[in-house]
């Protein structure tokens, strides 16, 4: 079986980039959630949690820029 996805450039470059970078999101969103389950596991202040999580996720969107 075989999968085509087809866009129509440039107006459809968005939803392109986001078809090539799935995989790259979905460990961003791993990550994310082992940030998390640690932070609960520990306890934490909920600050200093989110602050982590957001780091966690410009980091993600940096590297993929």
């Amino acid at each position: 079986m075989k999968a085509v996805l087809v866009f129509s450039l440039p107006e459809e470059a968005w939803d392109h980039r986001m078809a090539l970078r799935g995989a790259t999101y979905h460990a961003l969103l791993s990550e994310v959630d082992d940030l998390c389950r640690t932070t609960l596991k520990h306890g934490g202040v909920a600050r200093e949690t989110l602050e982590a999580i957001r780091q966690v996720i410009r980091e993600g969107r940096e590297e993929d820029e």
